[in-house]
């Protein structure tokens, strides 16, 4: 490093170590940076691997502003091919230096790309993978729906089922609509996959109903699927409750399909589904008498022992 870049950086560092607490050195920290050129900034930017937070911040933010302006693009490049060749460094080096290349992937020229998604795949971390996942999404040169399939078959990755979703064609996914619906435990990716498929078959509704009652349910609302008084009662009693639980889909949905009777069954039921979700939770609500049953004072774990069901 030139000595005139060395006490750029020098006081650029002196910057961020105040920068977290005093607004002056912050607006100076981001005035030295924006002093720089820009085969300084990408000089600078291997040093910032191992600075504070700040610095990194405002180097990788200088950065981004020239990708996005279209400036040194080739700096940017030749950047990217140097933290890819740093890429086998362990520990907290590495998470940082991965996390960069991750944000100035865009501007990487295709065999850069090429060559850190390669990196990424071939590690077989999940941490990685989602690296991975998150890149080769919106790289329309680079993106192979194939590829994403195959490791989605072999991992049951969400975030790559989810690609799936927005990135296959119709056709595709009414051809694996029963796998995603076997190997997915999200709900609204099956409901998703469910909507773009060109029809679903009834062996796939069964298996919506079987495994995923609330999404079954807002199907048949978005897809004008018929549904009796009495399957909708079940749906919904199948359902959990609260944060966790996904039963206030399965009522928007009957709302959906005008059945105000199933609603009017379920405002005289809301105390018992109350008291229900309660038990799960371990709270007991005490009796007329202000006290409780050896049942009900069990713990949340001893209840788990007899058989309570649990959040899905």
């Amino acid at each position: 490093m030139k000595p005139s870049l060395r006490a750029k950086v020098d006081r650029i560092s002196a910057c961020a170590l105040e920068a977290v607490h005093d607004e002056f050195a912050r607006n100076l920290l981001h005035a030295y940076v924006g002093s720089l050129t820009p085969e300084e900034v990408c000089e600078t930017a291997v040093h910032a691997l191992i600075a504070p937070a700040e610095f990194l911040g405002a180097i990788l933010t200088r950065l981004l502003r020239m990708g996005r302006e279209g400036v040194a693009l080739a700096q940017i490049d030749t950047l990217g091919r140097r933290l890819v060749g740093m890429t086998h460094t362990k520990g907290k080096a590495r998470v940082r230096i991965e996390a960069f290349l991750s944000h100035i992937y865009p501007f990487l020229a295709p065999p850069t790309r090429q060559a850190l998604l390669d990196c990424w795949r071939d590690r077989g971390t999940r941490g990685a993978a989602a690296r991975w996942l998150k890149a080769i999404a919106d790289d329309e040169l680079l993106f192979s729906i194939d590829i994403v399939l195959d490791y989605w078959r072999r991992s049951h990755d969400w975030r790559a089922a989810k690609v799936l979703v927005q990135r296959a064609s119709s056709g595709l996914i009414t051809e694996i609509l029963p796998e995603l619906i076997g190997g997915c435990e999200e709900g609204w990716i099956v409901s998703r996959s469910a909507l773009r498929a060109h029809s679903i078959a009834q062996e796939s509704w069964t298996a919506v109903r079987s495994k995923f009652p609330a999404t079954y349910a807002y199907l048949c609302a978005k897809t004008g699927r018929s549904l009796s008084e009495q399957e909708a009662l079940a749906i919904i009693e199948d359902c959990d409750g609260g944060a966790l639980g996904d039963r206030g889909l399965a009522i928007w949905a009957v709302g959906q399909l005008g059945m105000v009777s199933v609603l009017d069954r379920l405002w005289t039921m809301r105390s018992e589904f109350r008291a229900r979700d309660l038990r799960r939770l371990g709270i007991v609500e005490p009796d007329e008498t202000g006290s409780v049953s050896r049942s009900q004072a069990m713990s949340s774990p001893a209840r788990r022992a007899h058989g309570d069901r649990q959040y899905r």
